[in-house]
C-alpha cells in the first residue's frame, strides 16, 4: 500500500486445510465421546441416533454448500467473496477477524445480503495458501485497522 491510500487488489484461492479437517474432526469425536462418557446409560439406538447427529454436523462443517471459494481485496475495506457456486458477494472485513501467525479467521458483513446471512467466516490454516500467500494475507491484514 502506498502513503495516498492507494492499494493492489490481493486475491487468494484457499485450498481445504488438512489440519482444519483433523480439527474438527478431533472436536467432533471428543464431543461425541462426552456425551456417551455423561449419559452411560444410553441405549443402543440413543448411541446411533446421537453418532449420526454428529456425523452429519461434521459433514455439514467440512463440506458446506456455498463455501469460500475466492477472497479478492479491493483496498479500502473492499472485499469481494466468490461462493462455491459461483456467486460474487461484496464483503467489509469486521474488526473481530483474528491474525496469528498460525491461523487467520476472516469475519465478513455482507451488507447487500437478508438479514440472517449477513455475516461470513472463513478459517484460514497456513496448509490452505501457499506460504508466501499466507504471509501476505497476514501483512495485508495487519496493514489494514486494528489488527
Amino acid at each position: 500500500m502506498s502513503s495516498t491510500g492507494s492499494a493492489t487488489a490481493f486475491e487468494i484461492y484457499p485450498r481445504t486445510s488438512s489440519r482444519f479437517t483433523i480439527l474438527m474432526s478431533l472436536l467432533h469425536l471428543l464431543s461425541l465421546a462426552a456425551v456417551v462418557s455423561v449419559v452411560q446409560t444410553i441405549t443402543l439406538p440413543g448411541v446411533i441416533i446421537i453418532s449420526a447427529a454428529v456425523l452429519a454436523s461434521l459433514y455439514l462443517n467440512l463440506l458446506r454448500q456455498n463455501r469460500i471459494q475466492r477472497i479478492l481485496w479491493q483496498g479500502d475495506n473492499r472485499w469481494q467473496l466468490t461462493l462455491t457456486d459461483g456467486r460474487e458477494l461484496s464483503a467489509e472485513i469486521l474488526g473481530d477477524s483474528i491474525v496469528l501467525p498460525y491461523l487467520v479467521i476472516l469475519n465478513f458483513r455482507l451488507p447487500q445480503q437478508p438479514m440472517l446471512h449477513r455475516r461470513r467466516s472463513k478459517v484460514i490454516f497456513p496448509d490452505a495458501l501457499s506460504e508466501e500467500k499466507f504471509r501476505q494475507l497476514r501483512v495485508c491484514l495487519r496493514l489494514m485497522v486494528n489488527f
